[in-house]
């Protein structure tokens, strides 16, 4: 039995939709000339999408089959990792594209 996060995070495809929210936010913008200026935090975007995927395979049955407890902390771990990346990557984004050019 699954608890905890589930509502808010813990399915599949909210997670796998999740990460996609991430990778479409750097083509956009990658499309918009901005990507280069904050390397680091969209780096660290990427980063924090590809735990979301990582999280998302956690939540798989056969995983849960084999160990259900394992299967749950590795889901939650990834989770977390995912939005602390996701977070710090804002910031860091944030900063290098609010810094003024002399």
């Amino acid at each position: 039995m699954i608890t905890g996060l589930e509502g808010i995070l813990g399915s599949t495809p909210t997670l796998i939709g999740m990460a996609i929210a991430v990778f479409v936010l750097i083509v956009f913008a990658e499309y918009g000339k901005v990507r280069k200026k904050a390397e680091r935090g969209f780096g660290l975007f990427a980063a924090g999408g590809m735990m979301f995927f990582l999280a998302a395979t956690f939540n798989l049955e056969v995983l849960s089959i084999i160990s259900n407890q394992g299967a749950l902390y590795g889901q939650y771990l990834f989770q977390a990792f995912g939005l602390i990346f996701v977070f710090v990557g804002t910031i860091w984004a944030s900063v290098d594209l609010s810094k003024v050019k002399k």
